[in-house]
């Protein structure tokens, strides 16, 4: 056993020795190894705790209120042969100052039993190779500051039960290049300062309306 101090510039990483005002010797051991680890763990009542450090700077702590501490310096891998669980009574949070990957071989289940909010500071893509749904229960807005477009290579069906409705305050221009129906089960109104139809063969004018029709 010895008592020698770990040098290092930051006092939370120096193991305690009787010198230190952590505690007095021998609630306090320290144990330092050939190759520089160092063991250090406190009896003492009220501050009981256990540290490994690494000579690289890692270290792991085990605090009195239960609460543990893992610092590593260098690269960090879990590998679990079999299933994992990890399970989080309060609050939790991750952060990550880097790029992150996650590859799921299977497949992926996510439930969130109260409210989800994601934001992305940059672009966002997301890339279904298979079919994708989408199902709201309740309300559903789509908002942006820029253009939408949508394509689809194949058909395209909308059906509402209730009331639609389409508002701009500039053009519209709906074109099919094969056939177009339109057609209501009770009354069609048009209102427009002007009304022309053309018939795309030889350019004349097939109908033209008043104001109103």
């Amino acid at each position: 056993m010895t008592t020698d101090i770990w040098e290092t510039d930051d006092p939370g990483q120096r193991p305690p020795t009787k010198e230190t005002p952590e505690g007095q010797y021998p609630q306090q051991k320290v144990f330092r190894t050939a190759g520089d680890f160092v063991f250090a763990w406190s009896d003492e009542k009220g501050k009981e705790s256990f540290k490994l450090f690494s000579p690289s700077g890692s270290y792991v702590e085990m605090q009195p209120d239960g609460s543990m501490i893992s610092v590593v310096v260098g690269e960090s891998r879990v590998y679990n042969k079999s299933g994992g669980t990890v399970t989080t009574d309060d609050n939790m949070s991750s952060h990550t100052y880097g790029h992150q990957q996650s590859t799921v071989a299977g497949g992926i289940h996510i439930e969130v039993q109260g409210d989800a909010g994601i934001t992305v500071g940059g672009k966002t893509a997301l890339v279904a190779l298979g079919d994708l749904g989408m199902s709201v229960n309740g309300n559903m807005y789509l908002g942006t500051k820029g253009n939408i477009s949508m394509n689809a290579m194949g058909k395209m069906d909308i059906q509402v039960q209730g009331d639609i409705s389409m508002n701009t305050k500039a053009n519209m221009t709906m074109m099919a290049q094969q056939s177009m129906s339109q057609g209501t089960g009770e009354k069609h109104s048009i209102q427009a300062s002007e009304i022309a139809m053309q018939h795309k063969g030889d350019g004349t004018p097939g109908y033209e309306a008043p104001a109103t029709a």
